[in-house]
């Protein structure tokens, strides 16, 4: 009769214990989740970050562009003028 109290006993505590490990690893599972949705989200923002700081760039280069063009339109239409002036 002793036997199979401890046995009970000794099945019990490993039954506990198996429940207490899955407890644990469905916690540790949750954790590492919210840590890589929260990595995910992060990341997310930071894409965002820089996907508009490359559109202000590009903005700003177009703009220069844009100045430089007109720049040397007004050049070539001053010259063009100047050498009909002359001939």
């Amino acid at each position: 009769m002793g036997l199979d109290a401890e046995r009970l006993r000794t099945q019990s505590m490993t039954e506990e214990l198996q429940s207490a490990c899955n407890q644990a690893v469905r916690a540790e599972q949750f954790a590492a989740h919210r840590q890589i949705e929260a990595m995910r989200s992060e990341f997310a923002e930071d894409v965002a970050r820089h996907r508009a700081g490359e559109a202000a760039t590009i903005r700003a280069l177009k703009a220069q562009v844009e100045e430089l063009r007109v720049s040397r339109d007004e050049m070539l239409a001053s010259e063009s003028r100047q050498a009909s002036a002359t001939e």
